[in-house]
């Protein structure tokens, strides 16, 4: 929902990515990919039953359905991120994750990766709005400098109430600018060079006629002389040209987005100084070529000999999965090439945590490994504690 995408630069789409990934990924739904957990999801993207009991006495669907809803879980906080464990506790990830295993076609869209429909988005949207509201308030207060706690709760209820909004850019404006009509006329005037009146002005015509979609279509392409007719004429009803809004686009691009970079840059060196490698990978990317900035982020901060830049946050995953941080072999597992070393290394740091005892550990492993495999027999067990009757739920039991 960013409306500065008129700045040529588009620096403040990277202000804090790592946040506004974890967040695109509850609110739109598209974070919810397991397709990393295929080795233990059937076809159908459903986990199959528990085996049976050695007496032949099937297991239950309750069991069934505690192990779709770690398998659940497992998907958010994989895809999510350590910032998704930042935005929902684990009583709102629980809730979730239960909402969703309650609808089972939602649950096998979301386990098999194809939960990006419409129909799917708006029902992950609702439920995570529904689950979470004030957490999700936070986020949109913490991810968007100056909007308040109530605009936030109102995105967040209007999106609970119409999930289908989220899907559609111009029913994301919508909400916005219901709910948060002074913050989106303060980011529309930085974004174009107007004063906080002249965008007031602009964005209440435009609501008050119905030219909300019109007001989405320029912040997506930007201003050119396919400009909608419904902008056009609240420009004028404010009495502003269209070359008159182009022109101040132009200067505040050339003046601010530079300055904006510069100190987007100068974040990123100390933070990738302080140890964020996700920083240290953004410094390569921001920084000009050949500069001792895109050299220190090219080698995480003078940790690693340089050899594979932008590869910084892998290298953080290694070392946290090597030191037990079971989150960081997760993230490991997930951004690794099939079959690949580093993806062994994951399943290696994931089988170490489980035989120590850390049960999430052991559910991560049952859902990445083969089925069949060694490796998901010991996960199933909770490394070799239970029978293996009730899998994907170790971190539940104990």
């Amino acid at each position: 929902m960013s409306t500065c995408t008129m700045s040529s630069a588009g620096v403040s789409e990277v202000r804090s990515r790592a946040r506004r990934r974890a967040l695109h990924g509850l609110v739109v739904g598209a974070a919810l990919t397991a397709a990393s957990c295929g080795g233990s999801i059937s076809d159908s993207g459903v986990l199959p039953s528990a085996p049976a009991a050695a007496d032949g006495t099937p297991s239950t669907s309750a069991e069934t359905a505690r192990a779709n809803v770690a398998a659940v879980r497992a998907a958010l906080l994989e895809s999510g991120g350590p910032e998704m464990a930042e935005i929902l506790d684990d009583e709102a990830l629980n809730c979730v994750a239960e909402s969703i295993v309650a609808d089972p076609d939602l649950t096998a869209q979301v386990l098999a990766d194809e939960a990006d429909d419409d129909g799917a988005v708006g029902a992950i949207v609702s439920i995570t709005t529904t689950c979470a509201p004030e957490q999700m308030a936070s986020a949109y207060v913490e991810e968007f400098e100056g909007m308040t706690d109530d605009e936030a709760l109102c995105v967040v209820e209007a999106l609970a109430d119409r999930p289908e909004l989220a899907v559609s850019p111009s029913g994301s404006v919508e909400v916005m600018l219901g709910c948060a009509p002074s913050f989106m006329a303060a980011e529309f005037a930085s974004a174009t060079g107007l004063g906080q009146a002249d965008a007031e002005c602009i964005l209440g015509t435009l609501v008050d006629n119905g030219g909300v979609a019109a007001f989405g279509e320029v912040m997506e392409a930007g201003l050119d002389e396919n400009v909608p007719l419904e902008f056009l004429d609240a420009l004028a009803r404010c009495g502003i040209s269209l070359e008159t809004l182009v022109e101040l686009g132009r200067a505040a691009s050339s003046s601010d987005d530079q300055a904006e970079l510069d100190e987007i840059v100068d974040a990123y060196r100390s933070d990738c100084a302080d140890g964020d490698m996700f920083s240290c990978d953004l410094l390569y990317l921001y920084s000009p070529f050949g500069s001792v900035d895109q050299e220190f982020g090219a080698t995480c901060g003078g940790r690693t000999d340089g050899s594979s830049p932008n590869s910084c946050e892998q290298y953080e995953f290694r070392v946290g999965c090597a030191d037990g941080d079971m989150n960081a072999c997760s993230e490991l597992f997930v951004n690794s090439p099939p079959e690949s070393d580093v993806e062994r290394l994951a399943l290696d740091g994931l089988r170490a945590g489980c035989a120590d005892g850390d049960m999430f550990g052991c559910d991560l492993l049952y859902v990445y490994s083969p089925p069949g495999s060694e490796d998901g027999e010991f996960g199933a067990t909770c490394g070799g504690r239970t029978d293996g009757l009730s899998v994907g739920v170790c971190e539940e039991s104990g």
